[in-house]
């Protein structure tokens, strides 16, 4: 009988043991099971003015609803709030979300969150704008390198015989204001374009051919990077001479772009041509411009393709427009975070191209889409 009750003991604990062994492996299962919540999609902005966002966002809500999954959008209203988007990142990590999608508004300080998401094993897709180092599983974005030199390419097209250029820039930090300014630089210090390339007919034409070098690259062409303030003219001989006028920066804002423009044409009145390099920089550009009474005089190339902006390069205030495919860049980085959360191998650097549109080449049909991508019942974004 004591025998049996002992062996009954011996049996119970066994049974505890396996129990308490068992819950165990289920908790550890549970904490690193792949979560069930949202994908979690963190631009860097909300501003609504802001139409580049718009369309990316039109791009995530249609992935979103064709793969049935569903999206939290969290964003700053300012583009410059850095400290406020990476309060959001450290939310999003809390949410133990399926996956974060994000376009960071610093190269660098972005870098400790970033280390976080990858400790908690969420699978990171970045959209635009890149960080310094191998965080994400892939980044979807326009080359930016190469779309600043298609501005600085249409530049030298409108100024053939070289002159004062001045850039605006948005946030200084952030990996495709970086690029882009670098793309800029190292066209201009090229000189003028080469045979074929110098018809304005054909600015338009030249879109993006693949991937040469995305965000996440932005330490390589910043290893070369020709600082403003520069003399930079042609090897070839020809003797134009670009001289590139100190940087300065719009904050991402419109006002602000207007403000600092307003400075550089009252600075320099012999000002010959002007990059802007994102929505606000060059819609605040073109505002300046033509309150100067200067335009047609001093030639602007813009990014991007807001209605503010078409409106201006209808009538010439704007000569020139680099214009991305948000909607792609939304679409792809849900489909692409969604691949990653159901563990299959994606794709480490997705280019989503560029295209340069003139006044004489807006109206074909596939400038077009580009251009109002919310009137295209697709998504548009030019495909």
């Amino acid at each position: 009988m004591r025998r049996g009750r002992q062996a009954g003991l011996v049996a119970l604990a066994v049974l505890l043991a396996a129990a308490a062994v068992a819950g165990s492996v289920r908790w550890a299962q549970a904490k690193w099971l792949s979560p069930s919540g949202p994908v979690v999609y963190i631009p860097k902005t909300i501003d609504p003015r802001i139409e580049f966002w718009q369309a990316a966002r039109q791009g995530v809500d249609a992935a979103a609803k064709e793969l049935g999954t569903e999206v939290l959008t969290l964003g700053t209203d300012k583009e410059k709030d850095i400290d406020g988007q990476i309060a959001l990142v450290e939310r999003a990590i809390g949410m133990r979300p399926k996956a974060i999608v994000l376009s960071a508004t610093d190269y660098e300080r972005l870098v400790p969150v970033a280390k976080k998401i990858r400790s908690a094993r969420i699978p990171l897709v970045i959209i635009d704008s890149g960080i310094n180092g191998d965080y994400a599983l892939s980044l979807i974005a326009t080359d930016n390198f190469e779309a600043g030199r298609k501005v600085g390419d249409a530049l030298k097209e409108l100024l053939p015989e070289g002159g004062e250029v001045g850039v605006v820039n948005f946030i200084k930090a952030s990996s495709t204001a970086i690029e882009r300014e670098n793309g800029v630089l190292a066209s201009l210090r090229e000189g003028r374009a080469g045979a074929g390339e110098g018809a304005a007919s054909g600015i338009g034409e030249q879109a993006s051919k693949g991937v040469g070098r995305l965000p996440g690259a932005s330490s390589s062409a910043a290893a070369g990077r020709v600082e403003s303030g520069s003399r930079l003219g042609a090897g070839s001989g020809e003797g134009q001479v670009y001289e590139i006028v100190p940087t300065v920066y719009s904050e991402g804002l419109i006002d602000k772009a207007y403000e600092v423009t307003k400075a550089l044409l009252r600075e320099r009145p012999g000002l010959a041509g002007i990059a802007a390099l994102n929505e606000p920089s060059t819609v605040g550009a073109a505002r300046a411009i033509e309150e100067a009474g200067a335009a047609g005089r001093v030639k602007l190339v813009g990014f991007d393709s807001s209605t503010s902006e078409i409106d201006y390069l209808e009538r010439e205030v704007l000569q020139a427009i680099v214009v991305q495919k948000p909607f792609n860049m939304g679409y792809l980085a849900i489909k692409t975070a969604m691949q990653a959360y159901r563990g299959r191998k994606v794709d480490p650097s997705i280019g989503t191209g560029s295209v340069v549109i003139t006044k004489k080449n807006m109206f074909s049909r596939e400038n077009q889409k580009l251009l109002f991508p919310f009137l295209d019942g697709s998504g548009g974004g030019g495909g």
